[in-house]
């Protein structure tokens, strides 16, 4: 593949996504299997590159500055046709300033997302107080850890994160990059948003990695 050189940052088709993307999806798929013994994605997991936002009201194609995993069944939903496997599909948005294919971090991250499912780990749950996202937080700090260990850095996302713009990619940018090195305690640092939230766990486990090894 060495044929294969990434395109300009804002190129919506280049070929060198898609080899990130087959290259690290299989990379982690037998990093799970061998390591953990989970096997719960042994089936081609649709990941699709190069996403875009078509908005016809505001006249044509604009920049995805995102990544997610979706479940299948979340794509009934869509009012577009979509063919998807089992399992749903992780995506990757081209970005204003980056394609988020081209971040490994962001690939682990979402490949995990899928890993955890869509039956463990998501939505809210209610106690006393309310709404709590627990489940999201733990989700999202297993899926930050499992990017940064592999890696071996703990900050998740220097690449696609860094600078972030709007869906329309106008404002300025923000950095939303995630370091788990950084100390988050719980109560002290709940924001009630998933990410932020999930630093808590991110930070424990990677505390736990420096204390024990990998």
């Amino acid at each position: 593949f060495l044929h294969i050189t990434p395109a300009q940052s804002d190129d919506g088709s280049d070929e060198f996504a898609e080899l990130m993307m087959y290259y690290h999806v299989n990379f982690i798929h037998d990093y799970f299997k061998e390591e953990h013994g989970m096997s719960f994605l042994d089936f081609p997991l649709t990941a699709i590159v190069n996403v875009q936002a078509n908005l016809g009201f505001l006249g044509g194609w604009f920049p995805f500055d995102n990544a997610a995993f979706i479940p299948e069944e979340s794509f009934a939903q869509f009012p577009f046709p979509l063919e998807v496997g089992q399992g749903g599909a992780i995506i990757f948005g081209q970005g204003e300033s980056v394609d988020y294919a081209y971040e490994v971090d962001v690939i682990y991250h979402e490949y995990t997302h899928a890993m955890v499912g869509t039956t463990r780990l998501s939505g809210f749950v209610k106690d006393e107080f309310g709404p709590d996202n627990t489940p999201g937080a733990m989700n999202e700090g297993f899926a930050d850890y499992f990017a940064t260990t592999i890696t071996g850095d703990p900050v998740m996302g220097e690449y696609a994160l860094s600078n972030v713009s709007g869906m329309m990619g106008d404002g300025p940018g923000i950095d939303l990059r995630r370091d788990l090195s950084k100390l988050h305690v719980c109560p002290q640092n709940l924001t009630t948003e998933v990410h932020a939230d999930g630093l808590i766990v991110g930070n424990a486990l990677w505390t736990i990695r420096e204390t024990f090894g990998r």
